[in-house]
């Protein structure tokens, strides 16, 4: 080669080099931004919330073991996956400090129950603490919740069985094949932990995400915000086992009735009272659960069809649902 052309070849070789440096950079430069971008608009993408309840309630989610109701036609957990229950019977809260109170100063645990007529400030809340709220209205157990705030309102019955038929599919609620009841062969009701489990009976039953819910079989009869004229209920009048029914109304058997068909009151799962009249168009309110001396007709399916929305009695008490 010759000598005098080694300069310009040298050059050349870096302008070229040169080149592809500045269209590297370049390159990396680019593509360092388009990165550096998105990594900014990943994080400023709200995250989802993780889902929560407030304190005293539990939350129950959408399974196999309960879809149905979340899914069904209607249903007024439609379009949701959880919702938030009370963990505990509605206590009067007098001085709104979230603890539930007594009907006296000692704090009983022991027969005692609080009439909604002396809960002065119309105040409920979820608390181990406390007596349980009883001579109750339907319609005011639907105020006292809805009085809550927003999302919040009396439990329906598209909810109660959600909740019954994840109970029935936990192991930890069977004492070989009986559900467990919870405060129903007794002479009162029961405030506190006292009587928390005792043989077949247990006052809190497992859901199958580990939380917990208590007395939703016996101790107090439940509202409902849930209706049926007597001549649309199924067509008989008395307690009947829950799963042996020929007709079931315009209730629905998928409604009242547990998942395993073949079980009864025998396995602790409750009975059915109906006031069916054929001529009578008189609303009658959903009561579920059954009270403490209710004995085998208690339990978590347990129904009662007797009452309008205007009665009340001391062993019936109410719960609250919170939904999102």
């Amino acid at each position: 080669m010759d000598n005098q052309n080694a300069p310009g070849i040298a050059l050349m070789i870096g302008i070229a080099v040169l080149s592809l440096v500045v269209l590297g950079y370049d390159y990396f430069y680019t593509y360092k931004q388009d990165i550096t971008q998105v990594k900014t608009e990943e994080r400023i993408v709200e995250p989802v919330p993780s889902p929560s309840c407030p304190n005293g309630y539990t939350m129950v989610e959408k399974n196999g073991n309960n879809a149905y109701f979340f899914d069904k036609e209607n249903s007024t957990l439609s379009g949701k996956n959880y919702f938030c229950v009370m963990t505990y019977e509605a206590k009067c809260d007098t001085d709104k400090d979230n603890i539930g109170d007594y009907s006296n100063e000692e704090g009983l645990l022991r027969g005692q129950s609080f009439n909604w007529s002396d809960c002065t400030t119309l105040s409920a809340v979820s608390s181990p603490d406390g007596a349980p709220i009883v001579n109750i209205t339907q319609e005011e157990s639907k105020n006292a919740c809805s009085g809550m705030g927003e999302g919040y309102h009396l439990i329906t019955n598209d909810e109660w069985m959600a909740i019954a038929r994840d109970v029935e599919s936990v192991k930890q609620n069977w004492n070989e094949n009986v559900l467990f009841r919870g405060n129903s062969d007794n002479k009162y009701v029961v405030s506190g932990f006292d009587g928390a489990s005792s043989g077949s009976n247990s006052r809190y039953l497992y859901l199958s995400n580990g939380s917990i819910v208590w007395d939703m079989s016996g101790n107090a009869w439940e509202w409902l915000s849930d209706t049926i004229k007597q001549n649309n209920q199924p067509p008989y009048s008395g307690w009947y086992e829950i799963n042996v029914l020929d007709d079931y109304g315009l209730v629905g058997k998928e409604n009242v009735s547990s998942a395993n068909q073949n079980l009864g009151s025998i396995n602790g799962i409750g009975k059915l009272f109906l006031a069916f009249s054929p001529n009578s168009e008189r609303e009658k309110a959903f009561l579920r659960g059954g009270s403490w001396g209710d004995g085998n007709r208690a339990g978590i399916y347990t129904l009662d069809f007797l009452n309008a929305p205007s009665d009340y009695h001391e062993y019936m008490g109410f719960r609250c649902v919170k939904t999102y």
